[in-house]
């Protein structure tokens, strides 16, 4: 529903066409506070262009990735030749940084995307411990996931991560950390792709009065 949540955090935001682009999630949600996080800067450019022209006052655009803390290098992927190799590094932050550097609070209502290329999983790694405990709190997660077949097809997924060859070991993490916070549905199905969303207890127990109850 409209400005149903207090701040959306978007892992991975390129893009400014879809309805679920950030740039339009803040224009249909004006109280909602929206964080992007793209380190691809051709396509952080573009945003941040689209989102002065707009004069969207709750968007706040970073050029940082997402990960551990280390550096990680990212295609320089909006060129005329699609296929050349050109990298370059980015700094990168954790779900616990991005809280502490915008002051949230986790027991707002608020949602999370993550869509970064293979750089999600950095939350399965021990450094990001505290992170995972913050997004148990998240009323909505969106998470698209990465297997091995998907870089194959594809040469601009990062490199910054050895990507598994199937999901179990995912599937498992995903069960283990969430299922007793959230109701979990698996919304496609591909080879080297997952996706998923993450409901809250409090969505479920009153989705007959929220949007979700028709997809549900």
């Amino acid at each position: 529903p409209k400005n149903y949540f207090d701040y959306y955090i978007d892992i991975g935001t390129r893009g400014v066409v879809h309805p679920w682009h950030i740039n339009h999630m803040a224009a249909n949600n004006p109280d909602t506070m929206c964080y992007g996080y793209e380190p691809d800067i051709p396509y952080y450019n573009e945003l941040v262009e689209v989102v002065e022209k707009s004069g969207l006052k709750n968007v706040t655009m970073n050029d940082k990735g997402f990960g551990t803390g280390d550096k990680i290098k990212i295609p320089f992927s909006k060129r005329e030749d699609l296929f050349a190799q050109a990298w370059s590094l980015a700094d990168t932050v954790t779900l616990s940084d991005i809280f502490e550097e915008h002051s949230l609070d986790s027991d707002k209502r608020w949602a999370f995307k993550i869509d970064c290329e293979g750089g999600e999983y950095a939350l399965l790694k021990k450094e990001c411990k505290s992170s995972v405990e913050l997004l148990k709190k998240a009323s909505h997660i969106a998470m698209e996931l990465h297997s091995l077949p998907s870089r194959k097809r594809n040469n601009f997924f990062s490199l910054h991560n050895n990507l598994p060859e199937d999901f179990s070991t995912v599937e498992t993490w995903i069960e283990d950390n969430f299922s007793d916070t959230h109701t979990l549905f698996l919304t496609s199905k591909e080879p080297g792709l997952r996706t998923y969303i993450f409901l809250s207890k409090e969505i479920t127990n009153n989705k007959e009065s929220l949007f979700w109850d028709s997809l549900l």
